[in-house]
Order: structure tokens, then C-alpha cells, then sequence
């Protein structure tokens, strides 16, 4: 409750003075853009080492987790897919068929994609075999028995949707069946896990949430942590600059809380960033909506996390960066994969695996949650 409060008032604090009209449920982001604009530029560690709540990721499962986990491979072709979900206990490390989009629930019910071919994902196989990938199933996943806790915009609502429909007690939690969007959900997980979603909009609201995550006591405290933020700010606060500053921000409260809050813990929290997904504005209709979520604009908040010293961890490649802290989050590339959904070309109504020119269809997300889930059992 004193959350929710929280993010009220700072979602109308951080809210300009314009006549900007709301985009339904939040911004709309749509991969029309054929170029992924999620260069992975890795932050990396320098010292002698690694300070609490620090990832570093070296040896063998070098470069396995980061921005390159989520660079999949798109296919069309369902032949992969099990005939039914409940046959998901099946599948071994040598299996090769698609680890997203057999069973995304909006491929199925969303009538807005009814004339539409499936959209599946799978990890890269080179990826897959050198790093033990596996594939996310309801029978098999990182999540059961976990506290989950996603803070953000309407990408981070429809990720923690993908963490329900592997995990939830409730089988149809997934859906979120609401007409009010803008709201916190609290759901029970299998093995005495619970996940709960902050709606945080915008950036300044998810640091205020993190600060009092991070302040809270150990037991309150999650096993996962997910954010992200940028779509509210880029359409209404349209103030880069200022999100650079919120960014530093951030990471600044993880630097001061990290002795308090990963020195005490066996293992560390382990904290997940989604990256900013593109908008097809070609859907939008609002001039000024066009402007501010164009390609070049949204690239500019993308750049302002990516780059932001001592924010993103090091995804343990072997490269190293004098000029840049190693930081505490995990990037989760969701605007690589929407681009790869929408790469895929559909043509019959022309929704490039978008639903209105910002949400994507639901085996984006579902891609993004195998990717955090993996990335979790390998930071261990």
C-alpha cells in the first residue's frame, strides 16, 4: 500500500504540463524498425574484486547472460512445438524446438493476431549448447518458490504476465483480466513463491520503489528483481536529459544500499533491467506522439541506461572498460526481440507483431522470461 501511494504521487509530480493525450494502457511500442537498436555495449568490471551485489559472470559461462542471451531466432514454423503444454516435462537439454510462442496466450485468443501466421523464438543453438541453455517450462522453471518483483511501465506488466503464465498457482493469472491497467498485482506462485508488479511509469517512480525495496528488511526483501521504464518519459516528460540524471540516480542507490543488502545474503538478489522496445509510430495519429516516440528519440533513453556508469552489469565476454563501473542490473534485450518478431514479416494486416504500434504480441515477453530465467540459474 505504502508503495502504490508512492507511485501515485510521483507519477503526478514527474507529469508536465502539456495537453498530451494517454496512450491506452501506456505507451505503445511496435518493432517496425528492422535495425536493432540495442548495440551491446557491456559494462565491465575493473579492480582486484567483485564488491557485493556486483555481476560478474567469468569462466565458462562467459558471455552467456546479458543483452546476447535474448539474440534468438525467429521462425513461423510450428513443427518444433510439443502437441500439448502438458508435455513440456519432456523436453531435455538436447532439445532444440522453439523455447517461446507454442503456447503464448495472445497468439491463441488475441483476435487482433487471428489472421496472423505463430511467432516462435528459440535461443541461438550455438548459444544454447556452449552455455546449457534450457527451455522455461511450467513444469520446469526459475521462478517456482521464488519472491518475484517486476516495477515499471506497461513492458515490464506484460513481462511479469509471461512470469505468471510459467509460474502462477492460478492458471489464468496471465491474463490480468482488468479494465484498470495502471495498478499493482500480487499473485501466488507455485512451491510458496509469490510475484508482485509496481506500476512505476516513469524512471523517477521506479527509483523510489527500488529505494524502498532496498531499505526494507531481509525477508521482505525478493529473490528476483525486474524494472524498466522509458516510454512514459520519452512521451510525457520528454526530457532526456533528465532521465540521464534519474538513471545515475539509480544506480547510485544500489551502490549505497549494496553492502546492507547483498553482504548479509547467501546468494545474490538478483536484479534484471528490460531495455527500451520500439514504436511503431506509424500507428500513432498524434503529431506530437510521433515526434517524441520516433526511433532516434527512444534510441537516446536506451543509450542514457546502456551507458550510465556503475547501472548495467558486466556480461562477463572478456572485454573491459576503463571508462565504465560495473554495475548491479542485467540487461534483458526486449527491444532486440520485438524487432526479431516483427522482422518476421507479416503482411495480411500489417501488425508487424504489434497489437497498436507499442505493446507486442505475447511471445516477445514470454522470449524475455527465458532469457531472465536462464540468466539466473548461471549467475547462480
Amino acid at each position: 500500500l505504502i508503495l502504490a501511494r508512492l507511485v501515485r504521487a510521483e507519477a503526478r509530480s514527474v507529469r508536465p504540463k502539456m495537453a498530451v493525450a494517454n496512450i491506452g494502457g501506456g505507451p505503445t511500442t511496435t518493432a517496425l524498425v528492422a535495425v536493432t537498436f540495442l548495440v551491446a555495449s557491456v559494462v565491465s568490471w575493473s579492480g582486484t574484486g567483485t564488491p557485493a551485489g556486483f555481476v560478474e559472470v567469468r569462466g565458462e559461462n562467459a558471455g552467456c547472460v546479458g543483452l546476447g542471451l535474448s539474440h534468438g531466432e525467429w521462425s513461423t514454423d510450428t513443427s518444433g512445438c510439443l502437441v500439448d503444454a502438458k508435455d513440456e516435462d519432456d523436453r531435455d537439454a538436447s532439445w532444440d524446438g522453439p523455447a517461446a510462442g507454442c503456447f503464448s496466450y495472445d497468439d491463441e485468443f488475441n483476435d487482433e493476431f487471428n489472421d496472423e501466421p505463430p511467432a516462435l523464438w528459440r535461443f541461438a543453438l550455438d548459444l544454447k549448447r556452449r552455455c546449457g541453455l534450457h527451455t522455461e517450462t511450467e513444469q520446469w522453471n526459475a521462478f517456482v518458490g521464488k519472491k518475484v518483483t517486476v516495477v515499471g511501465d506497461s513492458v515490464a506488466r506484460h513481462v511479469y504476465a509471461s512470469v505468471l503464465r510459467l509460474a502462477a498457482v492460478d492458471g489464468d493469472a496471465f491474463y490480468l483480466s482488468t479494465k484498470e491497467k495502471h495498478r499493482d498485482w500480487r499473485h501466488a506462485l507455485r512451491g510458496d513463491g509469490v510475484a508482485e508488479f509496481v506500476w512505476a511509469p516513469f524512471i523517477v517512480n521506479v527509483t523510489r520503489v527500488i529505494e524502498m525495496i532496498l531499505q526494507s528488511s531481509d525477508n521482505e526483501k525478493p529473490d528476483l528483481l525486474v524494472m524498466g521504464a522509458a516510454l512514459w518519459d520519452a512521451l510525457h516528460a520528454r526530457d532526456v536529459a533528465r532521465y540521464q540524471s534519474e538513471i545515475a540516480k539509480l544506480a547510485t542507490v544500489f551502490s549505497q544500499n549494496a553492502k546492507e543488502t547483498f553482504g548479509k545474503q547467501k546468494k545474490h538478489l538478483k536484479m534484471f533491467w528490460l531495455t527500451v522496445t520500439p514504436v511503431d509510430v506509424s500507428k500513432l495519429t498524434d503529431g506530437a506522439k510521433i515526434d517524441a516516440m520516433s526511433f532516434g528519440k527512444l534510441k537516446q533513453y536506451d543509450d542514457a541506461a546502456k551507458g550510465a556508469d556503475g547501472f548495467l552489469a558486466d556480461a562477463g565476454d572478456g572485454r573491459k572498460s576503463k571508462k565504465k563501473k560495473n554495475g548491479f542490473l542485467l540487461p534483458v534485450d526486449v527491444g532486440a526481440l520485438a524487432t526479431g518478431c516483427a522482422d518476421l514479416g507479416f503482411q495480411k494486416s500489417n501488425k508487424n507483431c504489434t497489437r497498436d504500434g507499442i505493446h507486442y504480441r505475447a511471445v516477445v515477453y514470454d522470449a524475455a522470461v527465458q532469457a531472465i530465467g536462464n540468466a539466473v540459474r548461471l549467475v547462480g
